[in-house]
């Protein structure tokens, strides 16, 4: 039995190394794309820090998810993409 999940898997449950593969335990969760804080939501606060990463602050962000435009470099088009999804535009 998963000891998370409650389901019966074919592994040991949840120990070092193993995941499970019902409750995906052990995965990396997926990237939101534009959740630039790691919060796991898309919102202001997302757009606001990465405005200061753009403007040369010295701030964290989670580099994996803010290149939305997926060509390898972090910069305006990322934040006009962000824009772009918070405000419900989809092209």
């Amino acid at each position: 039995d998963c000891t998370l999940c409650d389901a019966q898997t074919a592994i040991e449950p949840h120990t070092d190394g193993a995941s499970c593969d019902v409750c995906g335990y052990g995965e990396e969760p997926p990237i939101l794309m534009g959740d630039i804080n790691a919060d796991g939501k898309l919102n202001n606060r997302d757009l606001g820090l990465l405005q200061q990463y753009l403007s040369g602050f010295d701030v964290t962000i989670n580099a994996a998810a803010s290149d939305l435009t997926a060509d390898g470099r972090i910069n305006n088009r990322d934040l006009g993409q962000l824009q772009r999804l918070l405000s419900g535009y989809n092209d």
